[in-house]
């Protein structure tokens, strides 16, 4: 009669234990190995690499072009993406393919596409792509587009695009002759030249229609839409930083420094910052979030970077591995991240499958 009461408590104890240990691994779960940064929605209907992104004037996002490697042109599908539903629906086919292209938003709401083989224009009304012309020197890898007060669009640098001539890319000549072109003409034409060749750059529209210019060297030019003239203005001393535009000032993040450059009165200062040890700054991409923290993605590791307090949350990885991915902030604060391929060859495999980055309250900076 009294190993009763022993397989009672025996029984108790090991429920208990049992509890505890659930507690302790939900607890280790969800604190070190759950990615509840990333969830799925969705899949495109192409696998696409090198493509765009581009937020439209009602929330939905229109994406077009990119790469499969069967298809080395570059695709001509598009889809749009409703945030509302989580779908990716396919519309008619762009005119040209495109690849290493870019992509921006006028202000009546069509998309301008340009590309090395040639420009063409969505048009929100009629759901229907249209040619509208070329660039004067075709680029491809490397060029920016900004979007200037009169609604043309400034082009700058990047590597001349010729068919005919085949070399590697560190001996790809840079353009440096500077265009705009006319949404409405459907004309560009040359505007000068950048003092530096400018590749992967930023360019910045600030308030008064004059643009700043960060080019990959760090290098700081300005550009002046009425006299169409470029002036230098300063330079990062740090040149593997991931550069930010943040509410008048431009900050280069590299290392423990974080150098800011005024773009009211062009000073630069350096203060210390809370950086974790990352390689390649450079190969970030920065999304400036709705509470005006910052995000950067890559395809090795991705963080949140909170500018007041000079320090940074690091996130879980993306779902998948994705390099050469499309990021685009939607209207309800969450981050679409479509695409890529795993890996940084030119044949890993490539990705339908869609992700949303959601930006919970409450992290501890760390």
């Amino acid at each position: 009669m009294k190993k009763k009461p022993l397989i009672i408590i025996g029984a108790i104890t090991a429920v208990i234990i049992a509890v505890l240990f659930i507690i302790l691994f939900s607890y280790i779960y969800l604190n070190f190995f759950k990615n509840d940064d990333f969830v799925f929605t969705g899949k495109m209907n192409a696998y696409r690499v090198r493509h765009t992104h581009t937020l439209l004037k009602d929330g939905n996002i229109l994406i077009t072009g990119g790469e499969c490697w069967n298809e080395k042109l570059g695709y001509k599908s598009a889809e749009i993406y409703n945030p509302n539903t989580g779908h990716f629906t396919l519309i008619d086919n762009t005119k040209l393919e495109h690849t290493w292209h870019k992509t921006i938003l006028l202000s009546n709401g069509n998309v301008v596409i340009l590309s090395y083989n040639g420009i063409e224009i969505y048009d929100i009304k009629t759901k229907k792509f249209y040619l509208a012309g070329n660039m004067v020197i075709p680029r491809k890898r490397g060029f920016s587009v900004t979007l200037l007060k009169n609604d043309k669009i400034l082009i700058l640098g990047g590597e001349k695009y010729d068919k005919n001539i085949h070399v590697p890319p560190p001996d790809v000549p840079i353009v440096l002759e500077a265009e705009i072109y006319d949404p409405i003409t459907e004309k560009s034409k040359i505007v000068g030249n950048t003092l530096y060749p400018v590749v992967d750059n930023q360019a910045i529209a600030l308030s008064n229609g004059k643009i700043i210019i960060v080019d990959n060297k760090y290098n700081i030019e300005l550009f002046d839409p009425k006299t169409e003239k470029f002036s230098i203005i300063g330079k990062f001393n740090m040149t593997n930083g991931v550069i930010i535009n943040l509410k008048g000032k431009i900050i280069n993040l590299e290392k423990n420094i974080k150098e800011i450059f005024n773009t009211t009165n062009f000073h630069e200062s350096e203060e210390e910052s809370f950086i974790p040890s990352i390689d390649r700054y450079n190969f970030y991409e920065p999304i400036i979030l709705k509470d005006n923290n910052i995000l950067l993605l890559s395809s090795e590791r991705n963080y949140i970077f909170y500018p007041k307090k000079n320090k940074f949350y690091k996130l879980h990885s993306f779902l998948k591995d994705r390099n050469g991915f499309a990021a685009t902030l939607l209207n309800n604060g969450k981050v679409l991240v479509t695409g890529g391929t795993c890996g940084m060859a030119s044949s890993g495999p490539l990705y339908k499958e869609a992700e949303l980055f959601v930006n919970k309250q409450g992290r501890k900076e760390k």
